[in-house]
């Protein structure tokens, strides 16, 4: 969606359709046939866990080298995540903290009419 706001020029929208869509037809289309080769290649599924799949399948098929890339890049996106949820909480608690103070700093300076001068006031609406 970032990619559609940040476009130089209106006619450059079908072409960044085209890569969004395009990419995002080639990623979710690949993680499906690396759930359906994990079902064939583990047959039993008694002691099937779905979410060691991909890295079981890398065992299977890949050399050692490109297993430790390929679990390296799963915890490289992992912890991706869990930073960009740790930042996404932490602003929203700052957010609500700075919200409080300044409702604390409005609820004080209703009691303190000093910035107020005789005529109509937002501190005490009811003189207007």
């Amino acid at each position: 969606m970032i990619r559609f706001i940040s476009l130089d020029k209106a006619s450059n929208i079908n072409r960044m359709r085209f890569y969004y869509y395009g990419w995002f037809t080639l990623f979710y289309g690949a993680t499906i046939i690396v759930g359906l080769l994990s079902r064939i290649t583990f047959p039993d599924t008694s002691n099937f866990d779905a979410e060691l799949a991909l890295p079981m399948l890398a065992l299977q098929v890949l050399p050692e080298a490109l297993v430790g890339l390929m679990l390296a890049a799963l915890f490289a996106a992992t912890l991706s995540t869990a930073d960009s949820l740790i930042l996404s909480c932490s602003a929203s608690i700052t957010r609500d903290l700075c919200s409080i103070k300044e409702n604390a700093l409005v609820v004080g300076s209703k009691t303190n009419h000093r910035s107020c001068s005789g005529g109509c006031c937002n501190h005490r609406p009811n003189r207007c």
